[in-house]
């Protein structure tokens, strides 16, 4: 099983950890944020979590309906942004400030990832 880990370094900012697992090295970071380009809330998402120095892999689905129609089948979304955390889809946007404003944020990112 493949298990990729973010860690908080010294500075404050959460970074990938490299881990060796059966398949090779993993490389992930702890959020994931599919977006369009001229999709304000996603541009607003994307300056909160570099506000907080929480890099993210963001995926474009503006040239991959099919992508797009699979993730709202998932999780029942239909717009964008759509973010995962440690791959648990935590919503949009408001979403992601609410986990922000009450904390929360920072306890997901910590959050222990079992194997």
């Amino acid at each position: 099983m493949i298990m990729c880990t973010t860690s908080q370094n010294g500075t404050g900012d959460y970074t990938r950890r490299e881990t060796d697992t059966p398949h090779g090295k993993c490389h992930m970071k702890a959020v994931r944020i599919y977006t369009t380009p001229q999709c304000a809330f996603c541009r607003k998402a994307k300056e909160l979590l570099q506000g907080c120095h929480i890099p993210f892999d963001e995926i474009d689905l503006s040239n991959d309906p099919g992508l797009r129609a699979r993730l709202s089948a998932h999780t029942g979304w239909k717009t964008v942004p759509m973010i995962f955390i440690r791959d648990e889809f935590v919503g949009g946007c408001q979403e992601l400030i609410r986990l922000k404003e009450s904390g929360r944020l920072w306890d997901t990112l910590e959050r222990d990832q079992g194997v």
